[in-house]
């Protein structure tokens, strides 16, 4: 910073008597001539240079500069003698080194700069109430998130309790599935050893018939001996004889005819023990039958609670994930 002398400020004024005092010399009068030396004003050359050089990205500092020159003015005017008032009112530096183009360029620049802040202000501030809104609403969320959160998990126990439930019904069914099975499959070989002694019992029947039948053809034909010996005075054949193979024959179709009449009540006893059986059999198949159509409900009611129970377990860990997002916030 120059700092000017007594000497310098003299040099650039001149005293002049005043025309009107002249006569009593005691008023003076300063006319001012003043000439402006280049190197006074170096320091604000280099303040227009460093305004141009930084004029799109130091507004303050433009300010910061104008602050110094009126600082150096100010020196300036401190440094005239105390004495001279007149003196020190009468020094204006002259600031048509300034070029208007640039100052204007300065203010608009300051004015874009405060524009700007301004504008930033206003952003940070609405982007301050938007995360405020958003936090609230994230708090909320996360409250309901909870809530659901709490409700699917008593939903997913009262399901679990349900599949638990049809899981024990189902394991109840496959058991007495498995009993009817195993009883079917019993009296579908009784039914079969049943068949089998009727099909003997009948061969037997049929047996005992043709020997009933065989016995009382040779019964009638002693009886015709016996008649004809008797006629015709035979005593080749006893009658002692033919009446002994008579009555042997007679007794022969009585039991005959006993056991026939055992093997029918037999083939009767057999005959309704298989209808019976049949009837069962046809029960069990329908049991059976319907067992497997609730073991298929069974479990397609399984595969429907498993795949709640996955949704459900999906949505508490998307219940919780979103609960614990609005616990770091």
């Amino acid at each position: 910073m120059a700092t000017l002398t007594m000497d310098s400020i003299c040099d650039e004024f001149e005293i002049i008597d005043s025309e009107e005092d002249k006569g009593n010399g005691e008023a003076w009068s300063i006319q001012q001539s003043i000439r402006i030396d280049p190197p006074l004003f170096d320091h604000s050359e280099a303040f227009i240079s460093s305004v141009k050089e930084n004029e799109l990205h130091s507004a303050s500092r433009n300010n910061t500069l104008t602050r110094e020159n009126a600082s150096e003015q100010n020196s300036l005017v401190a440094d005239a003698p105390k004495d001279t008032p007149i003196l020190q009112a009468s020094v204006i530096p002259d600031v048509s080194f300034v070029n208007p183009l640039e100052m204007n360029s300065l203010s608009s620049t300051s004015d874009d700069v405060e524009s700007l802040q301004n504008h930033t202000e206003a952003v940070l501030q609405a982007s301050l109430v938007c995360i405020g809104k958003l936090r609230e609403q994230i708090m909320s969320t996360s409250t309901l998130a909870s809530d659901a959160s709490e409700k699917e998990k008593l939903r997913f126990e009262s399901l679990k309790s349900e599949m638990n439930a049809l899981a024990l019904e189902k394991k109840a069914v496959d058991e007495k599935l498995a009993e009817l099975q195993e009883k079917h499959e019993r009296m579908a070989t009784m039914d079969e050893i049943l068949k089998n002694d009727l099909h003997e019992t009948r061969a037997h029947r049929d047996e005992i018939m043709a020997k009933y039948v065989r016995e009382k053809e040779l019964r009638e034909h002693f009886q015709g001996q016996l008649t004809g010996s008797i006629g015709n005075g035979n005593k080749n054949v006893t009658e002692s004889v033919l009446l002994r193979q008579l009555s042997d024959h007679t007794n022969h179709i009585v039991a005959l005819e006993s056991e026939l009449k055992n093997l029918r009540k037999q083939l009767e006893v057999e005959r309704q023990d298989s209808l019976k059986f049949k009837e069962e059999a046809n029960n069990h198949s329908e049991i059976a039958k319907i067992l497997a159509e609730d073991q298929t409900e069974s479990r397609r009611m399984l595969a429907d609670q498993d795949y709640k129970i996955k949704m459900l377990e999906e949505q508490c860990q998307k219940s919780a994930s979103h609960s614990d997002f609005g616990d770091g916030i």
